[in-house]
């Protein structure tokens, strides 16, 4: 009687309203994943260090971690996470994390638990003697990726490629026309008449900017030359020496450097060039065998008073960076701003302060600086983060002398910490291991290195009683960070491959079934309908 009901139900429904519940039937008994859903909670060891809160990451199998896309962010040591699918594998790991001047710091992954539920076998209708055909689960598809899921600590897509460097083409058109009296004779004649240079070394490059003898520039002005258009075998303009002099003798120098990146111009770093000075400068050209063209005529131009880090009572800090007198970095019980030997300033980006001194050697910090390094455009090799920018100094120390450097933080740095420079000549390196990173005996970070005057360090070039240093500390990648000031856990499991995370397990795991609520609801809302309205006709 049951069966004949349904079926008359069933036979007097519309053929669209029939399909759609056919539909529905198919998609509960084939694809059971899709329609059933079902929630975990996870908890973890909260860490005994000053955390600002936990993160979690959860990934499928074959795919890596999106360390950009938290599935939980708070400051509770336990979350639910719902919606997850049946047949799936998930993986999870936690982190703790910072702010650290508007920078959310991470620690490493926590041990990373795993975590499936299969879907559950048919039941039969006990009703009748007809058993549910059982089927085999499909699986949610997983998109392919090339990366190793067993990689944990991999971000998720691949590391940005750099910038190619752009191959040189020669140019044998107008502008070797153009600049045809700015080359020796040294050559010879091909066979459609062009002319080339037999070798670089009788070249003489041409100075095209600042305009000569040009007055109130910039204390960081861009050197620019004409490109040189000529080419042979062997020919090709592969480097560039930049030199800057306060005499047309080129006897006083301020700066000297070789560049393969800075060919044709040049950016003049910060702390160089003084105020309302007069500088000479010119330029030579290397080809790919070494050989160096002839010396550019010099050009002369004069500074002005610099604008962009205003120092109104030549203190050699930026007015906008000073520090108050209740700084004493170096715990000697005397505020900072009133010592010789030490220059304090807070950093551009964020509430630290740092202070420059010597720790050993003869010499004094004439000038310290914040410096912008998201406006250097040399991508090799560079940082992936530095939450305090370049810290620039200046030193005035003896001729070729030696000297160590100590700078002091307001605040403990993360023991994964390193420490980057930048020059036109070398760009971006890590030079950690230049470095030594200690404690002051209020917890806070202090590091040590050594520069010597026209080497290692020395900004400028040149062994001219000036050392100029631009460097900071960074991370070479989002995710590395050990944080001691954050904080980790003892329980770590091996499984977690890197440490220094908080430990994760799972907690109470609740069936719930959201999505098979609603279709099922709206399959018998349906058949009921359509059952009382042929019922009513009879």
């Amino acid at each position: 009687m049951k069966r004949l009901i349904i079926f008359q139900i069933f036979s007097r429904m519309m053929y669209s309203m029939r399909l759609f519940c056919f539909l529905l039937v198919l998609v509960i008994c084939f694809f059971p994943s899709v329609v059933f859903s079902y929630d975990i909670s996870l908890s973890w060891d909260e860490s005994s260090g000053d955390v600002d809160g936990y993160k979690v990451f959860m990934r499928v199998q074959g795919q890596n971690y999106d360390y950009n896309a938290p599935v939980f962010q708070g400051d509770a040591g336990s979350c639910t996470i719902t919606g997850l699918n049946l047949d799936v594998q998930y993986y999870f790991v936690a982190r703790s994390y910072r702010e650290i001047d508007n920078e959310s710091i991470d620690s490493d992954n926590s041990n990373e638990i795993s975590y499936s539920r299969s879907t559950p076998d048919p039941v039969a209708d006990s009703s009748s003697d007809d058993i549910v055909q059982d089927s085999d689960p499909v699986e949610n598809p997983v998109p392919e990726t090339v990366a190793d899921s067993s990689d944990n600590d991999t971000e998720q897509g691949s590391d940005p490629v750099e910038n190619p460097i752009p191959e040189i083409v020669a140019d044998m058109g107008d502008s070797v026309e153009e600049n045809k009296q700015d080359v020796n004779t040294d050559s010879e004649t091909t066979d459609n008449g062009s002319t080339v240079l037999k070798n670089i070394s009788s070249y003489q490059p041409v100075l095209t900017s600042p305009e000569k003898g040009l007055t109130q520039t910039t204390i960081t002005p861009t050197l620019k030359t004409f490109a040189y258009n000529v080419s042979a075998q062997n020919n090709i303009h592969s480097m560039t020496e930049w030199q800057i002099s306060r005499d047309m003798d080129f006897r006083s120098m301020v700066f000297q450097k070789k560049s393969k990146s800075s060919l044709t111009e040049l950016n003049v770093p910060q702390l160089i060039l003084d105020e309302n000075v007069t500088y000479f400068w010119r330029v030579r050209f290397f080809d790919t065998t070494n050989t160096a063209s002839e010396w550019s005529d010099s050009w002369k131009f004069t500074t002005g008073i610099a604008t962009d880090t205003e120092d109104g009572d030549h203190n050699g800090v930026p007015d906008d960076l000073e520090v108050d007198a209740q700084v004493d970095l170096d715990l000697n019980g005397i505020p900072d701003i009133h010592q010789n030997d030490i220059k304090c300033m807070s950093t551009s980006m964020g509430s630290s302060q740092v202070g420059v001194g010597i720790e050993s050697g003869e010499g004094t910090v004439d000038m310290i600086q914040s410096i912008d390094w998201d406006l250097i455009g040399d991508s090799k090799n560079r940082p992936k983060k530095m939450p305090m920018n370049l810290i620039g100094f200046r030193l005035l120390v003896e001729t070729g002398a030696q000297v160590e450097v100590v700078i002091y933080f307001s605040e403990r740095l993360p023991s994964n910490t390193k420490w980057f420079k930048h020059d036109i000549q070398d760009g971006w390196q890590d030079i950690s291991e230049h470095t030594i990173f200690t404690h002051t005996k209020d917890g806070r970070t202090k590091v040590t290195f050594t520069l010597k005057d026209g080497g290692f360090g020395d900004e400028d070039g040149v062994a001219n009683g000036v050392i100029v240093d631009p460097s900071g500390p960074g991370f070479s990648s989002l995710e590395e960070t050990v944080i001691d000031a954050v904080g980790t856990s003892d329980n770590v499991s091996s499984e977690a491959g890197s440490g220094g995370g908080c430990f994760i397990g799972t907690g109470i795991e609740s069936q719930e079934t959201p999505a098979a609520l609603y279709v099922l609801s709206a399959f018998f809302f349906l058949t009921s309908v359509t059952g009382l309205a042929c019922l009513r006709r009879e």
